[in-house]
């Protein structure tokens, strides 16, 4: 009897929030098909982005999986989500997507009362938020020193894929199509 062959590549769409959930699902989603001999992984983006410290965790935890890591830009690609595209080792863009960098903020209740000490917490907390991403950002995009990447953060830049392919971060602009009979999941979350 021959033995069915599984498929070495599989495709994930995403487009959600960048929080600890969502990004727990995903490193699920990929864990259950590492054990079944998935090699590749292709991860369709479009993002607004989310929270600073889990977009740093998933691109280091991407990083460090023992595949192929393919990104696309599907539509947008905005704020700390760059870093989660940026983990790809192949990375390609729609003709037509866009990406938006913007520094890194903080939400501050109604009621909260500040004195200088948290002022100057908070903004220590930023700098260095913004900075671990900056040197991410000069790290995988090979035309951005770490001065551009910082002026990303104040220009509250978009990007076209032309733009973002001049800066290093998109490797090829191009459409995809996904194989037939390889595994395509959609990563959905209710609200």
């Amino acid at each position: 009897m021959e033995k069915s062959k599984t498929s070495t590549d599989i495709y994930i769409s995403f487009a959600e929030n960048i929080n600890e959930k969502t990004m727990q699902a995903l490193l699920n989603v990929i864990g259950q098909y590492l054990g079944k001999g998935v090699e590749n992984i292709h991860l369709l983006l479009s993002t607004t982005g989310g929270s600073v410290m889990a977009g740093v965790d998933i691109y280091y935890k991407l990083r460090a999986l023992p595949i192929t890591f393919f990104t696309y830009n599907t539509g947008s690609i905005n704020s700390v989500g760059n870093l989660l595209y940026l983990a790809g080792d192949y990375r390609y863009a729609v003709p037509h997507c866009s990406f938006m960098f913007h520094g890194v903020g903080i939400n501050v209740g109604q009621n909260q009362r500040i004195e200088e000490k948290n002022l100057r917490e908070h903004l220590n907390s930023i700098r260095r938020d913004q900075e671990r991403v900056a040197k991410i950002i000069e790290e995988r995009c090979n035309n951005v020193d770490l001065e551009e990447a910082r002026d990303l953060f104040l220009e509250a830049a978009f990007k076209t894929a032309d733009e973002a392919e001049n800066m290093g971060l998109v490797h090829e602009i191009c459409e995809f199509s996904i194989p037939k009979g390889v595994p395509f999941i959609s990563l959905v979350f209710k609200s």
